[in-house]
């Protein structure tokens, strides 16, 4: 398959979709310390003025101040955040959830080694089950990297999905020549 992204990058899409929408602004350097209603709300949440107040810091200034929201979506575990959810907010009560852990590992290098794949030539994409011996979910080619020049040799970004960070012994046997390897690791990548 042929990986796509957006012109100029894919942080694009949600700029493009904050600059079309009416009065918006984004808060950078911004955390939420509470929510809550307005003491004016209605319990049935069905008046025209604004009833979410969300408490927030300026990471780099340090003032701290309080916003009025018609709605809010929290795009992440709450359960695991520090929001602190004010007493008349009423929420449903859930009981925590597992999460799985991914880790994304981008890797720089001149190809995949046939030795340790068992077949040359290894395709740019391979995807395992979770519960085969591979170190991996899915390991594909995503870009050709900058460090490649016309007549020189071919240098591939790779992404790698996995439960576990990979060491670098066994990165150096799946890869050709690695010159370049960032491990990230996103401990809510979603629930169990």
């Amino acid at each position: 398959s042929t990986p796509y992204s957006a012109l100029d990058g894919n942080d694009n899409l949600p700029r493009t979709l904050l600059q079309q929408a009416p009065s918006t602004s984004l808060l950078l350097s911004t955390t939420v310390l509470s929510l809550g209603l307005s003491s004016n709300a209605s319990p049935l949440m069905n008046n025209s003025s604004p009833i979410y107040l969300v408490t927030i810091v300026d990471n780099n200034s340090g003032v701290v101040k309080t916003l009025e929201f018609d709605a809010v979506i929290i795009a992440a575990p709450l359960e695991w955040s520090a929001i602190k959810l004010q007493p008349n907010l009423q929420v449903p009560q859930w009981s925590p959830r597992k999460w799985v852990r991914w880790v994304v590992t981008l890797v720089e290098a001149q190809g995949l080694q046939p030795a340790y794949f068992g077949r040359d030539p290894v395709p740019d994409q391979i995807i395992c089950s979770l519960n085969s011996s591979a170190p991996f979910v899915k390991v594909s080619a995503v870009a050709l990297s900058n460090r490649t020049t016309p007549g020189g040799p071919v240098y591939k970004i790779y992404s790698l999905f996995s439960e576990e960070a990979i060491s670098p012994a066994v990165l150096d046997q799946m890869f050709a020549r690695r010159v370049d390897t960032l491990q990230y690791s996103w401990p809510f990548t979603f629930p169990v």
